[in-house]
């Protein structure tokens, strides 16, 4: 299995406005992504700083998308964001199974 990370920082006041894209767009365009296993967002209390750890069945899934359909997805948000968003690879050691939406973990 293999993930990337990845880092970004959305402008002030912008969070709702990407939440929306991400949730009616990006993610919906993830599962449909040959080899896409799971997405994990993470924000920070304020909203400006996030990070999407995605897991992929296989280094060439998470490639293929990080080339050829990540570029489109950053196009989407790209004025909700500061900057660029920056990726990190890695291989998936170890992990256990969960299932977690907004406001279950406590």
């Amino acid at each position: 299995m293999h993930a990337l990370l990845i880092e970004g920082s959305i402008k002030p006041g912008k969070k709702n406005d990407f939440m929306k894209i991400w949730e009616s767009q990006i993610l919906t365009t993830l599962k449909t992504q040959k080899g896409y296993v799971e997405e994990i967002l993470l924000l920070k209390e304020d909203g400006q700083q996030g990070v999407g750890v995605s897991l992929w069945q296989t280094k060439a899934d998470a490639d293929r998308y990080y080339n050829e359909v990540f570029p489109k997805q950053v196009a989407q948000v790209s004025d909700l964001m500061t900057g660029t968003p920056n990726m990190r690879p890695f291989n998936v050691e170890h992990a256990d199974t969960f299932n977690i939406t907004a406001g279950k973990a406590a």
